[in-house]
């Protein structure tokens, strides 16, 4: 039309034809976009993304305004009849048996996938669940008719591949079954999940089959039976079946503890005892012992390989010390010129370290050893103290009570790791029998004395220092200190008046060691008898200096010491008769 202006203009119509073409293109590009992000949601949205740019779509029929958002509504329920839903499982069934005859390569898991979550969707999981269990029993009873038929030497090899087999099946069934294993399983206590009920059924239909599971038992038996008779064996092979067995749980248990371990246990137990009778009958105790503790390490190592060590190391362990160690012990320790007496006699410190080890693996293993060890430390040292022969020679007889003690401290702090209860047991022993002579105060005094006079010139300090710290340990078993203070008052009264301190330094040394051992009471006097010399010998060094400054000269030689009373041992008193 032509206005009065002569311009022209467009009818609405024809401007709205020349605003549809760009509104259009806008309109199949949001299409194309909407379509893109469904494929990329859940399958079942990925069907919908199909109607999405049919004829039907409602994006075709309404024009989606510019600025304004993509809101994707709910799909619409896709509903099956029961012909689909026997047509979908016949499928998934098929697809299943694929998988099991190794033929899963030209198979779709994304349209398995999608298959099965529609049948969960419509409310027909059950019918899938039921369906899979039943599948995968009937194969695995023609599993088991296989490994059945299968001859002894290639019995395990067989069940182990069948094994390995069904748990790579089970996992590309669970991947098809996800979407039931998600939403349907959990609604249903009862039900297990896809993986666990492939492993059930395998444990009920394959392992569990009693002419199965004994074979298994019976063959890893002998296996383990023969390696250790020294013979090779495939070890691997062990280690995979333990581990199924492991795997497969029965109740609070698995399949490895119910049904295995029992059986390695006793057999363990059966197989040590008659090899223990063996091995005791032609050997000394410390060969025996040797033979014990490769044993033991052989087991220990052995389970760690290929049994399961979390449940069977300490049960084996018990088992082979029981059998090995517990039923001979009173025999090893008292075997004739090799038992623990014989060992101690020999200073056989490692044979010791061992046996000491070995026995404390079991109960009663340590108390048998210190009964054996502390009647031994009796009898010798009553050997000593109550010798009339030895008692004459004072010297000796505390020279032999020291080298007592220090045959049994070497043993019980090397080979017996400084056990605790040993050392106590041992020490009553000791303050027994040297307490069974009524002189032990009196010649430990002497033998201190002796020491102290002439030690310093045959021994270095060093030596002498740890002679006396021998004896002070010997000094810790008497009973009667207070006898023994009282010799050695008398004998250190004696060095000091008569000048036969070889030095002072170490008879200082000695007071030390026995304030640390009775305080500071018992050594007050001791020191108060060095103080008076001391003094004393000041004294007459003074007195002596001021006869020289005088020029005077004493007609005697004169020495005086003046003591005091109540420090110094008293004696009776003596008549003396002055020459005139």
């Amino acid at each position: 039309t032509k206005t009065t202006t002569g311009a022209t203009t467009h009818s609405p119509s024809s401007s709205s034809h020349r605003n549809t073409k760009p509104k259009k293109k806008e309109r199949e590009q949001r299409t194309t976009i909407a379509s893109h992000f469904l494929d990329h949601l859940h399958p079942f949205f990925a069907l919908q993304s199909e109607r999405l740019s049919s004829s039907e779509s409602p994006f075709t029929k309404k024009m989606i305004p510019a600025g304004k958002k993509v809101i994707i509504k709910p799909a619409t329920t896709y509903i099956f009849d029961l012909g689909h839903v026997d047509h979908t499982w016949k499928l998934l069934k098929n697809a299943i048996t694929e998988i099991f005859n190794r033929n899963h390569g030209g198979l779709s898991f994304e349209e398995l996938y999608r298959s099965a979550y529609n049948m969960v969707l419509q409310k027909h999981g059950d019918r899938l669940y039921c369906g899979l269990r039943d599948t995968v029993e009937e194969h695995l009873v023609t599993v088991a008719e296989k490994i059945i038929a299968t001859e002894d030497e290639s019995f395990l090899e067989r069940l182990n591949t069948c094994w390995k087999d069904h748990e790579a099946n089970m996992v590309m069934i669970h991947d098809i079954l996800m979407y039931m294993d998600r939403t349907f399983v959990p609604h249903n206590p009862h039900l297990q999940p896809v993986y666990d009920l492939g492993l059930s059924l395998f444990r009920d239909k394959v392992v569990l089959n009693p002419q199965i599971v004994d074979r298994i038992k019976d063959i890893l038996l002998e296996m383990i039976q023969k390696e250790r008779t020294g013979q090779i064996i495939n070890r691997n092979l062990i280690k995979n079946i333990t581990q199924m067995l492991t795997g497969l749980r029965v109740g609070s248990k698995n399949v490895y503890e119910e049904v295995f371990e029992q059986h390695i246990l006793s057999s363990t137990a059966t197989f040590y005892r008659l090899e223990s009778q063996e091995f005791i009958s032609s050997n000394s105790c410390p060969e025996y012992l040797k033979k014990v503790d490769v044993r033991r390490k052989e087991e220990i190592e052995r389970v760690r390989h290929y049994l399961d060590e979390r449940s069977s190391e300490a049960k084996i362990k018990e088992v082979v010390d029981q059998e090995l160690i517990a039923a001979h012990m009173d025999t090893l320790v008292n075997m004739e010129h090799s038992g623990l007496v014989a060992l101690l006699a020999e200073d056989r410190l490692t044979d010791l370290a061992l046996m000491y080890r070995l026995f404390s693996e079991v109960s009663g293993g340590v108390a048998l050893l210190k009964g054996v060890l502390c009647a031994y430390v009796k009898e010798r040292g009553k050997a000593i103290t109550t010798d009339e022969e030895k008692a004459k020679n004072p010297i000796s007889f505390v020279q032999e009570l020291i080298d007592l003690r220090d045959k049994f401290e070497a043993p019980i702090a090397n080979s017996f790791k400084a056990d605790k209860s040993i050392k106590v047991d041992v020490n009553k022993e000791f303050e027994h029998f040297i307490n069974l002579n009524a002189k032990s105060p009196e010649f430990l005094s002497l033998f201190i004395d002796e020491k102290l006079k002439k030690g310093v010139k045959q021994m270095s300090f060093e030596e002498l220092d740890q002679l006396l710290d021998k004896a002070i340990s010997l000094f810790r078993f008497l009973q009667d200190k207070d006898l023994f203070e009282k010799y050695y008052k008398q004998h250190l009264a004696k060095r000091l008046l008569l000048g036969k301190i070889e030095s002072e330094d170490v008879e200082r040394q000695m007071l030390a060691k026995l304030k640390e051992e009775c305080g500071y009471q018992f050594t007050s006097k001791l020191e108060g008898m060095f103080n008076d010399v001391r003094l004393s010998s000041e004294v007459m060094d003074s007195f002596t200096q001021s006869l020289k400054e005088s020029h005077q000269k004493m007609p005697v030689d004169l020495n005086v010491t003046v003591l005091t009373m109540g420090m110094w041992p008293t004696q009776a008193p003596s008549t003396y008769t002055l020459p005139e």
